[in-house]
């Protein structure tokens, strides 16, 4: 019976991971969007602590500049 539950939460999570992968390929830029989201709270919990720098990430897009061609 354990075996068949354990089984079964396995199972779960696989569909779990499916969905959520799916999701993230129709929609990459999300992964960027929720980063940005807590980096608010990544700098505050860092600044507690003190003695830690913290870089901004390099964007992974380039915005053209005016008069390039795109």
């Amino acid at each position: 019976m354990r075996k068949q539950l354990a089984e079964n939460e396995a199972a779960n999570d696989v569909a779990r991971i499916d969905l959520i992968g799916s999701a993230i390929k129709r929609n990459p830029e999300y992964l960027q969007f929720d980063f940005q989201q807590k980096m608010g709270e990544l700098y505050g919990k860092a600044g507690e602590k003190g003695n830690m720098i913290i870089a901004a990430p390099v964007p992974n897009f380039v915005l053209p500049t005016p008069g390039s061609k795109k």
